[in-house]
């Protein structure tokens, strides 16, 4: 029962030395903290406490310990205990960082020996944890094979693309991204000491097709001329503008030249048989004479009215079905024409 009671206050008093830990240091990474006594004896717990762990192969728990003794201490002892802690751990980059630091711990005459001592070995293992530090380079090209500029993320934070990076032993997932280029995730486990060169080749974008043209709606073909249609049309309007002016002339040729007996009767009543005519029948001979070349004139358009109005009824017949009659017909009041279909 007392064991028990024992057991159980020491995993208090270690839960007790684990929290005081955790409280944030005084100092700064190279000059020695103003601790208490209180606090240096929480220190010096932890520090067994976690010699107890890596002895055990506790590397984590050691770790934890080894931490709160430095986070009060920020001695050579306590950071050396971090240092080997991270290293068992595989966590390389950091358990290197803390060994320089111990390494460059400045010296005062009234130091512990240990101090000394943990600066030396810290020294020798720093160059040993340098060596086995993973090292990884990257060729990033395209799919012909040229290099291209690229953005490189290792375990989502951003790298150098160019020359080598250090990481710690492990599995790490590479991202590789470009503008114009397909993105490329690759999972690649390092071991320690390990030179590597990752090749990475990206594919292209495929650019999309242009979308395809509209079909071209074919232009209508021209409406086909009635050349039947016209050539009638052009034959009826010929036999009716000739034949109508052939009418016209005639009645106005008929007229006229009745007017023009008429004064060349009057003109024959005004003179005596010898042709001696009064002064009177000066106007009667004009009005006769004037007449008379009317009269001509109007026979003469008649004719060439005729002339169109027969060239009409060529055409027209040539373009017209055979069973259709035409007829012309000459009337005292003028020439009319007519037909049927």
């Amino acid at each position: 029962m007392i064991r028990v009671f024992d057991d159980v206050a020491a995993a208090l008093g270690v839960s007790v030395l684990l929290l005081v830990s955790t409280l944030p240091s005084r100092a700064d990474a190279q000059d020695p903290p103003t601790a208490s006594e209180q606090e240096r004896e929480t220190a010096r717990e932890l520090y067994r406490l976690g010699n107890e762990r890596y002895a055990a192969r506790d590397y984590r728990g050691a770790l934890d310990a080894f931490a709160g003794a430095h986070r009060i201490m920020r001695a050579p002892t306590t950071g050396l205990g971090v240092a080997k802690a991270r290293l068992e751990l595989n966590d390389l980059l950091r358990a290197r960082d803390m060994l320089r630091f111990v390494a460059d711990y400045p010296r005062t005459p009234d130091e512990a020996p240990s101090f000394e001592q943990a600066r030396s070995e810290a020294t020798a293992l720093a160059e040993r944890v340098d060596g086995m530090i993973p090292r990884l380079e990257f060729r990033i090209t395209d799919g012909g094979g040229q290099p291209i500029a690229a953005e490189v993320k290792v375990d989502g934070l951003p790298v150098a693309a160019k020359g080598a990076i250090e990481l710690d032993p492990g599995t790490h997932v590479v991202q590789v991204t470009a503008d114009g280029y397909v993105a490329g995730a690759h999972s690649l486990d390092l071991t320690p000491s390990e030179r590597r060169v990752l090749q990475v080749a990206l594919a292209p974008l495929a650019v999309p097709p242009p979308p395809p043209a509209p079909p071209s709606l074919p232009e209508p073909p021209p409406p086909a001329r009635d050349t039947a249609s016209e050539g009638s049309s052009t034959g009826l309007a010929l036999m009716v503008t000739g034949f109508s002016v052939a009418g016209l002339g005639l009645v106005a040729g008929a007229v006229t030249g009745a007017l023009s007996l008429s004064a060349a009767a009057e003109l024959e009543d005004l003179c005596d048989p010898n042709k001696n005519c009064p002064l009177a029948a000066d106007s009667v001979r004009s009005r006769s004479l004037t007449t008379a070349h009317v009269s001509t004139a109007s026979f003469i358009v008649a004719g060439v009215g005729a002339v169109v109005g027969v060239v009409g009824v060529v055409v027209h017949l040539q373009d017209e079905p055979t069973d259709t009659a035409l007829w012309l017909r000459l009337s005292p009041l003028g020439l009319s024409l007519g037909g049927s279909l």
